[in-house]
């Protein structure tokens, strides 16, 4: 059925989009350019009564629900009766969302609330953690969050760029099988990565523990100051060498994460850890041992059929944990640095200069 025409630039099939003009920008990112030109398709594909698509005389594509029209009136409308996109015209629309329903976005969305409650509940334990050996040296934050950052982008472009090539846009075609291969090489390249990060589990299980409030910077007493951060255990003697040994050490450290999680109430972000860190798909892609097919990762040794769907869930909730992790960090360092400190119970904690990085200085204050 085809449906009226609100503007003349308006599309009804993406067969009509002039591509001598057409404009992606990639500005916010291959992944946020990827869900909106999938949704331009779904839209499209679905015949959304709701929803308008069209290309602006700059050659950017739009989407308008009835509610943007309805608010925004005749600012939408240009010259010769065509849409003009946001940037053109001067407007912006804001597309709702809805609370996550998966067991990773909900997982990702509790540990958001774990890291506002530990920046807002518990700062100094924060602060004081943010200085302690159990976190990461800066460079490995930014080489691990930029390195996972860079992967999730090229498999938003190679998705993309499939899906480009699927409705008839794409300046040069792409092979889906090949799309496909490259696709789960990234993916399983990535995940072994980040997997075995093992400083990553130390790092959450302490992050929980002081957005809990389970681990306090002040003891009990409130007359010193404690160590804040939880250094899991390495595998004990009689285990494996090599890397069987480091395998094993990882496991064992995400059972006490899952562990301590369930002890504090923190059921999402256990369910996250489990859907997300899976040892079986690791030793598949240490070992090679795994088959594929159209749509399905078979592990071998693990007896184990995984859509790759699901792989690719797994693999990007990863990535979004590490990033998370590492950019909330980050911040939180940079912003104590540019700080004059933080008191609690009579001590002050205070950034000093030390070279070219920050060192934490504690004094206690006259009477405390």
């Amino acid at each position: 059925m085809i449906r009226r025409r609100y503007f003349s630039n308006q599309l009804l099939d993406l067969s009509e989009v002039d591509r001598g003009t057409l404009l992606l920008d990639a500005d916010q990112g291959y992944t946020a350019l990827f869900d909106f030109c999938r949704e331009i398709a779904l839209v499209l594909g679905a015949k959304d009564k709701d929803k308008i698509v069209f290309q602006c005389a700059c050659g950017a594509l739009a989407i308008l629900s009835k509610e943007h029209l309805a608010r925004l009136g005749e600012r939408v409308r240009g010259a010769r009766d065509e849409a003009l996109c946001p940037q053109c015209a001067g407007y912006e629309i804001s597309i709702r969302k809805g609370a996550p329903q998966s067991v990773i976005g909900q997982g990702l969305a509790a540990l958001d609330r774990l890291l506002a409650a530990a920046r807002d509940d518990n700062y100094a334990s924060l602060c004081g953690f943010l200085f302690s050996p159990v976190m990461p040296e800066a460079a490995q934050l930014s080489a691990l969050s930029d390195g996972a950052a860079v992967v999730r982008e090229l498999i938003a472009k190679n998705k993309l760029d499939l899906l480009l090539s699927e409705q008839g846009v794409a300046a040069v075609p792409v092979e889906l099988g090949f799309a496909t291969r490259a696709d789960l090489t990234l993916h399983l390249l990535s995940y072994h990565r980040l997997y075995t990060f093992s400083p990553l589990y130390d790092t959450l299980i302490s992050l929980v523990a002081i957005g809990t409030g389970d681990q306090q910077i002040l003891d009990p007493e409130g007359q010193a100051l404690q160590p804040v951060g939880v250094q899991i255990g390495q595998a004990g003697t009689g285990t494996p060498g090599g890397a069987e040994r480091e395998a094993v050490a990882i496991e064992r450290k995400i059972d006490e994460v899952l562990s301590y999680c369930e002890a504090q109430g923190q059921g999402e972000i256990a369910a996250l850890i489990t859907a997300v860190c899976r040892r079986e798909l690791d030793r598949a892609i240490v070992e090679a041992a795994y088959e594929t097919s159209e749509d399905t990762l078979f592990l071998t040794r693990a007896g184990v059929e995984l859509p790759l769907a699901e792989l690719v869930d797994i693999s990007l909730g990863l990535h979004l944990l590490v990033e998370r992790i590492c950019a909330f960090l980050t911040e939180e360092h940079r912003r104590f640095a540019a700080s004059e400190g933080v008191e609690e119970g009579g001590f002050q904690l205070s950034p000093v200069a030390d070279g070219e990085k920050v060192a934490l200085k504690i004094t206690s204050r006259p009477g405390g």
